[in-house]
């Protein structure tokens, strides 16, 4: 493992995650879109308990396949509470997951929280990025919709510090950067990482260029006043 990258909020491994997360300090949430196929399985559970032992309460949001959806459930630390399933609608995908043919529009999100019981109240939903604002499979073969990764993030209240300890081309990290989030990237592969390290340092580039408008917050007036 190198000296991380730093760019903007955001501080960039490279190396395997289960070498580095043990390293790290506190985060505030897991943003993450671990890799579908099988022979990744193994690597799920032993990653959620590296990221439990930094994240002392918090969120993981994880953007799964539907293939193995049971195992992926599995593997997550008894501590951590199950608050939320989701739909994220993916208006080009055509992914099979049953046989004769049956494709579906859509991949499932599963969100846990450790010490926030509060999220139990929160109701089921469909997130959709609406419009896409690229081609998503041009950095990486499983790439996600930065759009869609920022609306996970503003509905959800994931706190301040964000990782990703499967950073692949680094679309939360963009996402991070455009929401004020500090980030922490995690990838083992030399050319995602340095694809990720590309695409981050661009987005900072461009809010230098173009910041975004604060929100505004509402505020309640009482009647009678502004007319």
């Amino acid at each position: 493992m190198d000296n991380p990258t730093i760019i903007g909020d955001a501080t960039l491994y490279l190396g395997d995650c289960l070498d580095i997360l043990p390293t790290l300090g506190p985060v505030d949430a897991v943003v993450t879109d671990p890799p579908y196929p099988r022979e990744y399985l193994p690597l799920y559970k032993p990653m959620w308990v590296a990221c439990d032992s930094i994240m002392p309460e918090g969120i993981c949001l994880a953007m799964v396949g539907q293939m193995y959806l049971p195992q992926v459930i599995d593997s997550f630390p008894e501590e951590w509470e199950y608050l939320w399933a989701s739909c994220a609608l993916m208006p080009h995908a055509n992914t099979p997951i049953w046989p004769r043919g049956i494709s579906t529009g859509w991949k499932p999100v599963l969100i846990y929280g450790k010490g926030q019981s509060k999220f139990k109240f929160w109701k089921y939903d469909v997130i959709s990025p609406l419009s896409k604002t690229e081609d998503d499979k041009k950095f990486h073969e499983w790439g996600q919709d930065e759009r869609q990764f920022g609306i996970f993030m503003e509905r959800f209240d994931i706190g301040e510090t964000v990782i990703d300890p499967l950073m692949g081309s680094g679309t939360t990290g963009v996402a991070c950067a455009r929401l004020g989030r500090r980030f922490i990237g995690i990838e083992i592969e030399p050319k995602y990482f340095d694809i990720a390290c590309k695409r981050i340092e661009r987005e900072y580039a461009q809010l230098k260029l173009f910041p975004p408008e604060p929100k505004h917050k509402a505020v309640q007036m009482e009647l009678g006043e502004g007319a």
